[in-house]
């Protein structure tokens, strides 16, 4: 297993080092503002939804479903103990890709998705990872593969760092991680 027990149970402190891992937990001012902003934009879809035209109701309900959605998943994140992100010298476990040792890992990235920066790790077989990834994480691999990306590839949306510090994260616990192309760190 590539983390201790006590920081999958939150023993480990925000954003910083501690006995050998990088452990990141939810940053709570970036969760409630995205929650907050989710709740605007479900807001104006409503009002969009109710103007009676075919396409303002038809894009209106979209925004409601998917605001709605993010929403609720940033609200869960506010109360939610465990780390997004614990990174060791073995690897990195992170909440929804799972663990992925290193010598899986043939190199890491930022992607941008969205305008929104992504770290984009590039696996040297995608396919022995999703084989035993859980439904929704193969899932939503796939989609990411469909598009250009790595199956796993993760938000730094909630984390209290930015993309780049995480890459920078991973290189201290991984010397020879190699950056991919556009990506700095």
């Amino acid at each position: 297993m590539l983390v201790r027990w006590s920081a999958l149970t939150g023993g480990g402190k925000q954003g910083g080092e501690s006995g050998g891992e990088t452990v990141y937990t939810t940053s709570r001012p970036r969760a409630l503002l995205t929650a907050a902003a989710s709740g605007l934009f479900v807001l104006i879809g409503l009002r969009m939804a109710l103007t009676g035209e075919a396409s303002a109701i038809f894009v209106g309900a979209l925004a409601v479903f998917f605001f709605a959605a993010v929403g609720v998943i940033m609200v869960k994140q506010l109360f939610r103990r465990t780390p997004e992100l614990i990174i060791t010298d073995s690897g990195f476990t992170h909440r929804r890709l799972g663990a992925i040792d290193w010598s899986e890992v043939e190199g890491v990235g930022i992607a941008h998705i969205g305008g929104h920066p992504f770290v984009d790790v590039l696996l040297r077989d995608p396919a022995a990872y999703l084989a035993r990834a859980s439904r929704r994480t193969r899932l939503l691999g796939r989609t990411n593969h469909g598009f250009g990306y790595s199956p796993a590839v993760f938000s730094t949306q909630t984390l209290p760092v930015s993309a780049n510090e995480v890459l920078a994260a991973m290189r201290r616990h991984s010397p020879t991680l190699e950056l991919r192309s556009g990506s700095t760190g």
